[in-house]
């Protein structure tokens, strides 16, 4: 559908299929052209890598680096290796791969030898690159070690829930790692669409809460949104909400004591991750010693309402 979305800013219009605002990674749902090679961020994209993306890259770059100079060597004539063999082309290049993984990597096993003034200057070049890359990637893989984890882990669902007479918007989320979090804030807003104009345009309202913030999070936290008059979702179906391809966007902000630090966290939900007439089942017990524990696979479980709940009674 055609979507009239402001600038909330400057309320300048643009018009555009409207899509998920956050990715329940927690990032934003949003594509960049136009940037220029100054303006590429490498090393936020390999700090943001996945450890299976990044491991396969920095495998890939050191086979491509080690072919590309093995092709040199070959080039420059595999006889300028001592100890080389020549005989079939195979042994040639596995000769000049090998001698290429040595050099990279600063080895140097002595079983082969460069001997002319092109083949040093390469096996120099390659040196002070292997030298360069692995400095790259010692910094590079420390500071993602380094990088804080905190992580704070949602409901894969929101639920509406009913509550005396009338019902409440809840999402519920959990801290599923032992660092301390302290001084939480949590904002909802709620994203759609609404006819205006013999268009669409894309409307943004904050929700409010029962309890915005918490000073201590060790246990599960349930987001209260009241259905009340005021609330923009007052007397909405799930017709509705999927007719204004509405999204709940959750947004956390709060201090991690361990790393001494402050965090934050962004989730959404859409129209057809909100479960009806449903309440989250209990998380969380106390063991015999007296302990709090969390069971953090059943965060996002539910169940329906009892009648009598849904009664209002």
């Amino acid at each position: 559908m055609p979507v009239r979305i402001l600038d909330p800013g400057s309320r300048e219009a643009f018009a555009g299929p409207l899509g998920r605002l956050a990715t329940q990674t927690g990032n934003f749902n949003t594509r960049r052209t136009g940037r220029r090679i100054k303006e590429f961020g490498l090393y936020q994209v390999l700090i943001n890598l996945s450890w299976p993306r990044f491991l396969g890259l920095i495998l890939a770059g050191y086979l491509g680096i080690n072919l590309l100079f093995a092709g040199l060597y070959l080039l420059l004539g595999v006889e300028n290796l001592l100890g080389s063999r020549v005989d079939t082309f195979l042994h040639s290049f596995l000769d000049a791969y090998f001698f290429s993984t040595f050099t990279l990597t600063l080895v140097g096993y002595g079983n082969l030898a460069p001997q002319g003034p092109w083949v040093n200057a390469a096996a120099a070049l390659e040196a002070l690159a292997g030298w360069v890359g692995f400095a790259l990637i010692t910094g590079m893989v420390f500071r993602r070690f380094a990088r804080p984890a905190t992580r704070i882990q949602f409901s894969p669902c929101a639920v509406i829930a009913p509550r005396g007479g009338g019902a409440n918007l809840q999402i519920r989320l959990v801290n599923p790692h032992n660092d301390v979090l302290l001084d939480l804030r949590a904002e909802v807003l709620l994203r759609w669409t609404e006819p205006r104009d013999g268009g669409t345009d894309q409307q943004c309202h904050s929700l409010a809460l029962e309890q915005s913030t918490l000073d201590l999070f060790p246990a599960p936290w349930t987001i209260v949104h009241p259905l009340d008059a005021t609330s923009p979702l007052h007397g909405k179906s799930p017709a509705d909400l999927a007719r204004a391809q509405a999204e709940i966007v959750v947004v956390i902000r709060g201090f991690d004591q361990t790393y001494s630090q402050f965090m934050s966290a962004v989730f959404s939900y859409r129209y057809d991750e909100i479960v009806w007439g449903a309440r989250f089942v209990p998380a969380c017990h106390a063991d015999r010693k007296g302990r709090l524990v969390v069971n953090l696979r059943r965060l996002g479980k539910t169940e329906p309402a009892p009648p009598e709940v849904q009664a209002g009674k």
